[in-house]
């Protein structure tokens, strides 16, 4: 169990009618609120709440300094958005790495009144690292769309809803992302760059997809997620609870796929939370074969297919179990056996 777990909870239901009402924000919160309560020890929890009218940009950013900013070595530190997401028109400073032009953002309660702003995904990243430089372990968990479209597919005829609002096309103002973090380093003729950090991220979907909320006003991603721990006990790895989820949402909404991203190597197979795992994590033989890394791994254990996906790999040594040898990617997946790109140099021979 982490020393301290510090943790953020935002939910919106109450936006402005020209942003779009929803309803189930405020029920995720409270489940996710309810789970921490009743499975860590209070003593070692500190939960801070935004809803609706509290939950303005400026609250929203001085909670992250000032309350997940607490965290150290061996604390978790806990951000979770339930509301609107939405795309806005970058800086043009972004274009360069970012061609489509779009940041994908956090839609406050008062984002889209005049001089408002959405939380970017640029500035979400700057706050993370600010959490992050004290080295606890960090996860960020959004249940919101981020994606353009206003498509709703199949789901639609399930009553389910999209949890997304109008794009803004206006470009926005370098100076205004985060206290003009990057109209600084522009002004410094310092290289724009978006800050990575240790992190894990659990998405309630693909960027091009809707996070939704179903009829019975709550998430279909955290009401799922939740409900996953609390049949489990808890007691699971991130890459376990990620094939749970995936599994389970699929089951609610046809155009739906949860997304965990594990950032500068965060370990994926450690518990969700800092909370031990109460089984032994799967591990699988990789070794060198026709001139190309193979591991003995594929679609049958969960390895998405999709040519557009890859999968980070942690490698260890076959003879020292507990060194990290390094990280690879997956270049081609089969039934049960997968290609990959190592991203270190290796002998050949090493398994």
């Amino acid at each position: 169990m982490p020393s301290q777990l510090y943790a953020l909870l935002v939910g919106i239901n109450d936006y402005p009618p020209e942003v779009g009402k929803l309803a189930g924000c405020l029920n995720d919160v409270d489940h996710l609120h309810s789970y921490l309560t009743g499975s860590f020890d209070k003593a070692n929890l500190a939960v801070e709440v935004l809803k609706d009218s509290d939950a303005t940009r400026t609250n929203v950013i001085k909670q992250f300094r000032s309350h997940l900013g607490k965290a150290r070595e061996g604390d978790v530190a806990l951000f979770h958005y339930c509301g609107h997401g939405a795309r806005w028109a970058s800086a043009r400073a972004f274009r360069e790495f970012y061609p489509d032009g779009k940041d994908e953002g956090l839609v406050c309660i008062d984002s889209r009144r005049h001089g408002g702003f959405d939380l970017a995904d640029k500035e979400l990243a700057i706050l993370i690292s600010e959490v992050a430089k004290n080295d606890p372990h960090v996860a960020v968990i959004l249940d919101c769309c981020h994606s353009g479209s206003g498509t709703r597919g199949a789901d639609a005829f399930r009553g389910l809803r999209a949890r997304l609002t109008d794009e803004v096309l206006d470009e926005r103002p370098l100076d205004s992302y985060l206290d003009g973090y990057y109209a600084r380093l522009q002004q410094k003729n310092q290289e724009l760059f978006i800050p990575s950090s240790k992190h894990i991220l659990l998405a309630a979907c693909e960027r091009t997809q809707l996070a939704q909320e179903s009829p019975d006003r709550s998430g279909v991603f955290t009401s799922t997620l939740v409900e996953v721990l609390n049949k489990s006990g808890g007691d699971l790895t991130y890459a376990d609870l990620f094939l749970r989820c995936r599994a389970a949402v699929r089951t609610r909404a046809d155009n739906q796929n949860p997304q965990f991203e594990a950032h500068d190597n965060f370990n994926s197979g450690s518990g969700f939370l800092g909370r031990k795992a109460s089984f032994i994590r799967h591990r699988y033989s990789v070794y060198f074969d026709k001139g190309i890394w193979t591991m003995e791994c594929g679609a049958i254990h969960g390895v998405p297919t999709e040519p557009q996906k890859t999968v980070a790999l942690a490698l260890y040594p076959e003879d020292d179990q507990a060194r990290l040898a390094g990280t690879a990617t997956t270049v081609q997946v089969g039934p049960q056996k997968s290609k990959l790109q190592l991203s270190f140099e290796s002998d050949e021979s090493t398994r």
